[in-house]
């Protein structure tokens, strides 16, 4: 049987990223409804003049999916950015969210629960590793196929952060690009994959560029249509926009596999998600980038089963496994105030 210490009652867990945060409340272990917020909206007040703050909007959130009569016992937030062990977040980030420790510490201070604060990406990983498409493997890498690329990595059952956070920021990656080929600097073009427009060094281009769906809308659509991939599709462009998709993530699948050995690579996203036709074809690149003479084991890849809860399910795993290691401790209790201390400080 369950304690209440390996199993708190209530958790409730965020994911949150530039344009929208998932809410949802977790009861006997249980994932209740997800609520979504659009994150701009959760600092009404922004005007432009001054940074946004949503931090109040996000406690707000999280105290709406308490179940009426219920307190919350622990809480664990996902964030699209480089974020620590510690959960100090760090680069990029949504707009209005603090950098370093001062998330994790404002919503600790206003719930008055352990908070776990880890990159969204991370937490997915975790989350189709231990009750999704991955469940019961211990090496998993998720491949999130956006309008960024990035990666959530976990190794012998746990998420691997890097140094600063930043473990898993793949749409970074630099690739050699002939550039200015159309006579325009910002475009690059990478022999065998494609063009993109970049901002990269001169002579590199970034895969973010080439194969994310920022940077595939950029090329292959005039603004006024969606992007399109998928296997069937008809048009020139959209066709065009696949070949490259699948050579792109099919060589950063070979390159984790050199690099990682994982035994599952899911995938997720909203590139894969709309076309799930595309992991076939993804299968067969890969299988080609690493021929057996290579000694490389080549990843069982599968599509992700979570979906936009993967993040949420993760979160809760992680800040449980957390507090019951000890690395998330309930935090100290605001000291009260002494008795005539306002009236003191008013006389002066």
């Amino acid at each position: 049987m369950l304690t209440r210490r390996s199993h708190p009652h209530l958790v409730v867990v965020a994911d949150l990223g530039p344009l929208r945060l998932r809410v949802a409340a977790l009861l006997g272990g249980r994932l209740g409804k997800v609520t979504t917020y659009r994150t701009a909206d959760l600092d009404p007040t922004a005007d432009g003049e001054r940074p946004a703050n949503i931090v109040p909007g996000l406690i707000a959130a999280l105290r709406a999916a308490v179940p009426a009569g219920e307190r919350i016992d622990l809480v664990g937030i996902g964030v699209t950015a480089s974020v620590d062990a510690r959960g100090r977040i760090a680069g990029p980030r949504p707009p209005g969210v603090p950098e370093g420790l001062l998330l994790r510490e404002a919503l600790e201070s206003a719930l008055g629960a352990p908070v776990l604060v880890d990159r969204s990406a991370s937490l997915a990983a975790l989350g189709e590793a231990r009750q999704g498409a991955a469940r019961g493997a211990r090496d998993v890498v998720l491949l999130l196929l956006d309008s960024e690329i990035s990666l959530g990595i976990v190794a012998d059952g746990r998420i691997v952060r890097g140094a600063h956070g930043a473990a898993g920021a793949a749409g970074r990656l630099l690739l050699p690009a002939h550039r200015g080929v159309t006579g325009r600097d910002t475009e690059a073009r990478v022999p065998r994959i494609g063009a993109g427009l970049t901002d990269a060094p001169t002579g590199y281009v970034y895969l973010d560029n080439l194969v994310s769906g920022t940077g595939l809308t950029a090329i292959f659509t005039d603004g006024t249509r969606p992007l399109e991939l998928r296997p069937e599709v008809a048009d020139r462009r959209g066709k065009a926009a696949t070949r490259q998709a699948i050579e792109g993530w099919a060589l950063l699948v070979a390159e984790l596999a050199a690099l990682l050995d994982p035994e599952i690579v899911v995938l997720g996203g909203g590139l894969i998600t709309t076309a799930p036709g595309l992991a076939e074809q993804l299968r067969r690149r890969v299988a080609e980038f690493l021929p057996s003479e290579t000694g490389i084991a080549i990843p069982d890849i599968r599509l992700g089963r979570l979906g936009p809860r993967a993040a949420l399910i993760g979160a809760a795993i992680a800040a449980r496994l957390a507090r019951n290691t000890g690395l998330l401790r309930a935090p100290a209790p605001a000291p009260a105030a002494l008795p005539g201390a306002a009236a003191d400080s008013r006389d002066g």
